[in-house]
């Protein structure tokens, strides 16, 4: 590049505190803060915010390392316009180091945090096998519903199908193999028959008794949605945030020790707000499944990626969001699980006011064709 030299300021921020995991979610709102603000920025213009950021993060106890070094640079303008380069003569450079697998110590207890993949499945009996399962780890079989106060196989093909996926285990020795119960629209009595202690308890049971029937792994709970509207006409109460704290310890109380126990939850503040009890529930639960999807659809009022992994200034609604909502809420990360849709939505007869990436922003009604 013809260019001449660059000035680079250079952060390298070592993390260094002794109470680490404690400080690592402030010093990651710090960095965030400030990377908004220095990256692609003129030096000039962020030497008075410099002081300021390296006085914020080192009173967590994180040494900040300063160094400057000329070279030929070019960066990447994501922030403005996505398709061209852009050369600057000054540039603030921030490197954030973020461990997705780590492993440290914490009152002498090894913590280790492993990625695992979990499928939901609503196919047939023999399209399973079609399957590639290395790198599952779980198969959640979608639904099974409540008959009467339990949970009930629906037909001859839900118990075929059930069998077959747990006989992948054969082929796949590691895989587990969860039912499920619900899903949007299948949930249509819960508020009502989980509102009864004796009903939370009969369902507890007849769950316990699917899973040793089976040679099961556990359950999913998709119950959409306790304590809010979900389904149109399903009933829904404030008990139920209650109420659905204690069918998981009656479920807790029923299955065996090492069954698995996990539920799906609505990526929303609304979900997060009034449907559970964190503090309670948590403790007792395997992980969270976050339906980190159909942010957008047919009630939106604009455009957007509807499964998105980031929030930015026209969507605020992510999976990155949802991941900091629920840690502020005190879920461990290691208890929450995003989820992917692999289908798309398509909008139209949508105003084009506005396009970055592939987000637009219009202040237009739109119609969703999933």
């Amino acid at each position: 590049l013809d260019s001449d030299s660059v000035d680079v300021v250079v952060f390298c921020l070592a993390l260094m505190a002794p109470n680490y995991l404690d400080h690592l979610k402030e010093g990651h709102r710090i960095l965030r803060t400030y990377s908004k603000m220095f990256i692609c920025q003129p030096y000039k213009k962020m030497e008075g915010k410099i002081d300021k950021f390296k006085s914020e993060i080192e009173e967590l106890g994180f040494s900040v390392d300063h160094k400057t070094s000329s070279q030929k640079f070019v960066y990447f303008d994501c922030t403005k316009n996505w398709v061209k380069f852009k050369k600057m003569k000054k540039l603030i450079l921030l490197l954030l180091f973020i461990p997705l697998v780590f492993s440290c110590s914490l009152d002498s207890k090894e913590i280790e945090i492993k990625p695992q993949v979990i499928a939901y499945y609503a196919g047939d009996e023999k399209s399973i096998d079609e399957f590639d399962l290395n790198g599952v780890d779980q198969i959640i079989y979608s639904f099974l519903h409540l008959k009467e106060n339990k949970l009930a196989i629906d037909d001859k093909r839900d118990s075929l199908t059930l069998v077959n996926i747990v006989n992948q285990k054969k082929n796949y020795p590691k895989l587990k193999v969860l039912v499920s119960l619900g899903g949007w629209g299948g949930c249509e009595t819960c508020s009502d028959i989980f509102s009864s202690e004796k009903s939370r308890i009969e369902f507890a049971i007849s769950t316990a008794d699917i899973i040793e029937l089976f040679n099961a792994d556990g359950i999913d709970l998709d119950w959409e949605y306790p304590g809010i509207s979900g389904y149109p006409g399903h009933s829904y109460m404030p008990e139920d945030r209650e109420n659905f704290t204690d069918l998981i310890v009656q479920l807790r109380k029923y299955m065996e020790k090492d069954d698995i126990l996990s539920f799906a939850a609505g990526a929303s503040n609304r979900f997060f707000e009034n449907s559970i009890e964190w503090d309670k529930v948590m403790p007792l639960v395997d992980n969270v499944n976050l339906m980190t999807y159909d942010f957008y659809g047919s009630g939106s009022t604009k455009t957007g990626h509807h499964t998105a992994l980031s929030s930015n200034e026209f969507q605020d609604r992510s999976a990155e969001s949802s991941i900091e909502a629920l840690m502020n809420l005190g879920v461990k990360p290691s208890q929450i699980f995003i989820g992917g849709a692999f289908y798309i939505k398509t909008f139209k007869n949508v105003a084009n006011m506005y396009m970055i990436l592939l987000t637009l922003s219009c202040a237009n009604p739109v119609r969703s064709v999933d």
